[in-house]
């Protein structure tokens, strides 16, 4: 009996069950990561930025519903929701979640920029730089963090 390398490297698991342990391994490092800051004294409160987060996920969905158009995207949102229902679908949803993806960090990327810009124009008024900061270094964890999860679905 002969040795057949690519039976040896074939995965165990469907391709569905390697995509939710995916998942699974995002959700457990992004929950790991916060409590991390929780047991070094840090704040929840701390990781959260109203204006990068909206800027974030608002900028993400208004170029979506802007490239693709309201009815496309209503429908390939809830294609990924339900799950496609043919190959067309699917590939629709995976260039779907490319272009979330690739957004995501674009608006990360402009709220980081748009951060700077807040503290370079505060520096005279020292209370003013912890919200440019916050909105510059949180906008692009949320990019980041977007992008990862669109990259796993």
């Amino acid at each position: 009996m002969s040795f057949d390398p690519d039976v040896a490297r074939s995965p165990a698991l469907p391709p569905s069950a390697h995509a939710a342990l995916s998942r699974t391994k995002i959700a457990f490092i992004c929950a790991g990561v916060i409590l991390l800051a929780a047991a070094a004294g840090h704040r929840l409160n701390a990781l959260l930025d109203v204006a990068g987060l909206l800027l974030t996920t608002g900028g993400t969905i208004a170029l979506l519903v802007v490239s693709l158009g309201l009815g496309a995207f209503k429908s390939t949102a809830r294609t990924l929701l339900s799950g496609p229902a043919s190959e067309a679908d699917a590939v629709a949803t995976r260039c779907f979640l490319r272009q979330t993806a690739t957004y995501a960090l674009a608006c990360g990327y402009l709220g980081s920029v748009l951060g700077m810009m807040l503290v370079l124009m505060n520096m005279a008024d020292p209370s003013q730089i912890g919200p440019g900061l916050s909105l510059a270094l949180l906008s692009q964890v949320y990019g980041v963090v977007i992008a990862l999860l669109a990259y796993c679905a």
